[in-house]
């Protein structure tokens, strides 16, 4: 189960990506802060995955995993986005550490409506199918029909809270699901938020703490010092 909470946190793995969305004007996201779960829609069963706090432009994401660890980062791992900065930072508090990414080409992704999401052009149909309610918050359902180079269609659907302007639930069917989340969700997953509190964020919550020690990537870190050939390699060895 790990590398499916793993996966689910760091890769861009869905049609709309479910992160905090700031619509189609960019501004400010509202805040507010909630859980998210994991649906198993073979059995439905649920799996707590992360909890999210959200305030302007900025997010913070909390990832627990059931086994309580997760590589060499801890019990706990954070992800904070700062989306005017284009940064991103992993936290790892257990560890007091963290791994930095500035300048990245990082923004809110787009919902349903939004014409960098909803382009036929690029193969993308969107279908407002009404309201429903999601738990005690209001939403538009959307379908979203993506069409392949070889007229191959994929349904999936999406909830977008009202007041919020946020995905809140998205179903992805098994077919769109990479392969080793594949094997656990073969009908299926859905991601929805929970527990929804509005309100205003503590700043602090965005930041690292100024005793955490700044790890290098593991790219970067992976990369020899200038004019040491990589290893496994010796000088004057074709790369």
């Amino acid at each position: 189960m790990y590398i499916v909470y793993r996966m689910l946190l760091l890769c861009v793995l869905w049609v709309v990506g479910f992160y905090p969305s700031v619509g189609l004007t960019q501004d400010a996201m509202q805040p507010y802060h909630a859980d998210r779960v994991m649906i198993n829609l073979k059995d439905k069963s649920e799996h707590p995955l992360s909890t999210i706090y959200v305030d302007g432009f900025r997010m913070r994401e909390e990832l627990h995993t059931p086994d309580g660890a997760i590589e060499s980062c801890g019990k706990t791992m954070v992800q904070i986005v700062d989306y005017q900065r284009k940064s991103v930072w992993v936290v790892c508090p257990d560890k007091h550490k963290y791994e930095e990414h500035i300048g990245i080409p990082i923004e809110p992704p787009p919902v349903p409506g939004d014409v960098r999401l909803c382009d036929k052009s690029k193969g993308v149909t969107c279908n407002k199918l009404g309201t429903e309610n999601i738990g005690t918050r209001v939403a538009d359902k959307w379908e979203l029909i993506r069409t392949s180079r070889d007229g191959a269609t994929v349904h999936n659907f999406v909830w977008v809270d009202q007041k919020l302007s946020t995905l809140i639930r998205q179903e992805v069917p098994g077919s769109m699901l990479h392969p080793n989340i594949r094997q656990e969700f073969p009908e299926g997953m859905a991601m929805e938020l929970r527990n929804i509190q509005e309100g205003a964020q503590p700043s602090s919550l965005f930041e690292v703490p100024a005793d955490f020690q700044k790890m290098e990537p593991p790219a970067a870190s992976a990369r020899p010092p200038q004019g040491q050939p990589p290893q496994g390699q010796t000088q004057g060895q074709p790369h």
